[in-house]
């Protein structure tokens, strides 16, 4: 027991030493990035093993789902190339997918900018940020609400160029503070650039009740702006579903993948009808079950 202690100490020294040497990387990339860089071709470096390490912890250290065991590369291949092709590839999905109604309006808002242009990214942690980073094909650049309401990290974008987009994805604790981030937010972008605010709710919340908190701290009051809802019953029914099925499995499993499909096999088609509907109801009426809300942004 002692020695397998010692094993499981000496694995998570390795790794922790890994994520520092990867930080480091990406906050060389990200100062790359503010310099104007649009990519960053650092990698971090690969750590090897221990070599007194027993064959009894490397058999611990390889991964439980056995990925030897399951498709081969070309076989893994085509399958996501199928699902690309049926689903599309977020944040750019398909109407069968679960999450097209809840991201099509965001996608629209700041469709110019994957043309080529210069956009950033405040977000509050969601899983679309970094979706959306990889959409835009100029540079970018992603950084926290903690970040980038921190002087000492903002004084890193004095004289630097300015961008043509901003998006913030935000949950919904810091919706009521955009106000606040409004002024800073503008000295980083060109003249007659564009703000999106995106707001997911895969949580299901009643936003109607942060009414108030919204009115004081949320809705813009500078440029032509406007707002956008998505959802229903069913679309937020599926959305909850799907994302459950995300949470509960390691897609690096042969089985939780089987079991991710046949979870999309039954979601596809009411998917599809969700999309159909949502495009006959108005998007300026705020639904009883929303999913998403999107405000564009327009400065003079």
């Amino acid at each position: 027991m002692l020695d397998e202690r010692e094993g499981s100490v000496r694995r998570l020294r390795q790794k922790l030493t890994l994520l520092d040497a990867q930080k480091a990387e990406l906050e060389g990339c990200q100062r790359n990035r503010l310099g104007g860089e649009p990519w960053c071709t650092a990698k971090a470096p690969h750590l090897s093993p221990d070599p007194t390490t027993t064959i009894r912890e490397k058999a611990a250290d390889s991964p439980a789902d056995g990925v030897m065991d399951g498709p081969t590369p070309a076989a893994r291949f085509g399958l996501l190339r199928f699902y690309h092709m049926a689903f599309g590839r977020l944040p750019n999905t398909t109407p069968w997918h679960p999450y097209h109604t809840m991201l099509r309006p965001v996608v629209a808002a700041v469709e110019p900018a994957t043309a080529g242009g210069d956009s950033f990214i405040i977000s509050s942690g969601g899983p679309f940020a970094a979706l959306f980073a990889r959409a835009f094909s100029g540079r970018n650049l992603t950084v926290s609400t903690g970040m980038f309401t921190s002087e000492l990290y903002r004084q890193g974008f004095r004289d630097r160029p300015k961008f043509d987009l901003c998006l913030c994805d935000l949950a919904t604790e810091d919706l009521g503070h955009f106000h606040e981030l409004l002024p800073a937010i503008r000295g980083l972008l060109k003249e007659r650039s564009r703000i999106v605010i995106f707001h997911h709710n895969l949580a299901g919340r009643r936003l109607d009740e942060d009414t108030f908190t919204f009115t004081r701290g949320l809705f813009p009051i500078v440029g032509r702006s406007r707002i956008t809802f998505s959802g229903s019953y069913f679309a937020a029914l599926v959305i909850r579903w799907y994302k459950n099925m995300l949470d509960r499995h390691n897609l690096a499993s042969p089985a939780s993948v089987i079991a991710l499909a046949g979870t999309l096999a039954i979601c596809a088609p009411l998917s599809r009808l969700i999309a159909e509907f949502e495009k006959r109801r108005d998007p300026r009426r705020y639904p009883a079950h929303c999913t998403s809300m999107t405000i564009e942004i327009d400065l003079p």
